[in-house]
This record gives C-alpha cells, structure tokens and sequence, in this order.
C-alpha cells in the first residue's frame, strides 16, 4: 500500500470536515431553535380522556382482586375461629413456644420476619400502626409495666454492639410502619 492510498482511505473514513459546506458557502449555526407550539385544543382533549381513563382503571378492582380479598378475609377469620377455640393452656404453650423461636432469631432475622407479618397484614388491609395502637390499649397496666421491666433489664444486660443492631432495627420498624415512637405515647395504657 502507498502513502497515497493510506492518506485516501483515512479521509474517507474520517468523514467530511466539521464547518465544511457545499461549494464555498459556509454551514452557520441558527440563531434560534424551532420550537413546538402549545398543544391544541384538540389535543389537550384527547389528553385528558386518557389520563381520566387511566385514572378509571387502576381504581378498578378486577374479579380477581375482589375474589383474593374474600379469600384472605376468609382465612384470617377462619384462622381467628381456630386460635379462639382452643383452650387457653394451649394457646399460652403455643406463645411461649412462638415467643422462644423468634427470641433465638438473630436481630436481622427478626426484622425480617416482622416485615414479613407486616407486608401480610398491609395486604389484608390492616393498618399496622392502627393494630399497634389498638394493641397497646389493650393491654393490662400491670402486666405492661412487669413486661416492659423485664425487658429493660433483658436490655441492659446485651453487649452494647447488640443493644445498637436491636435500637436501630426497632428504630427503622417504626419509621417503616408508622408506630409511635414515644415512650409516653405507648405507657399511656389503662
């Protein structure tokens, strides 16, 4: 391959020269760009139609949707029926066992299954800082304050990094679901 060729082949590859034009005439920039006029009227119509039958549609519970929430409605009250009928020895094995498990879970393991039970109960359609609260109520006084002491206790007696990891887990449960934060809110129980 000669010079020639090479020079050739690499202008012909590098493409035509920025501010090159045709003939002499020189390639100038406009002054100003061409915009859109507004939409028309016709056009915002239009626009509107759609976005109100967008708006129609995903407000509309489908056959399926309507059916699952019948379901899960049903479930949980069948599930309801269950742990009401069985004796009261039965349940408080039943807790102690459950309350055990969930103790030995490390603290990311908690707060995991605590956001499993919470997105469960959002789908249900259960508010979960309304079943907070509504929990808290309920509670007797003295049985809260003798919980709450022996937790405090439990507490303090945790490696500080572990007091961290479970503050900050408790912290981050509440934003997420909207509980109250406030000591007094949650000692104001009957």
């Amino acid at each position: 391959m000669d010079a020639t060729a090479g020079a050739a082949s690499s202008g012909a590859l590098a493409g035509p020269r920025v501010g090159a034009g045709l003939g002499d005439a020189e390639w100038t920039r406009p002054q100003t760009l061409p915009t859109l006029e507004a939409a028309s009227v016709e056009q915002q119509v239009v626009r509107d139609r759609i976005s109100l039958e967008r708006q129609v549609f995903r407000e509309r519970a489908s056959a399926w949707v309507l059916a699952r929430r019948a379901s899960i409605a049903a479930c949980q009250e069948r599930a309801q029926r269950w742990w009401a009928g069985l004796d009261v020895g039965e349940r408080a094995l039943r807790v102690q066992r459950l309350s055990g498990e969930f103790s030995r879970l490390s603290v990311w393991r908690q707060q995991q299954r605590k956001r499993v039970w919470e997105e469960r109960n959002l789908r249900r359609g259960v508010d979960p800082a309304q079943r907070h609260a509504a929990w808290l109520e309920a509670q007797d006084r003295r049985e809260f304050e003798r919980r709450r002491e022996e937790r405090r206790v439990w507490f303090a007696n945790l490696a500080e990094p572990l007091r961290q990891a479970y503050a900050m887990s408790w912290d981050e449960h509440r934003r997420r679901y909207g509980y109250a934060t406030s000591v007094d809110a949650s000692s104001e129980l009957r």
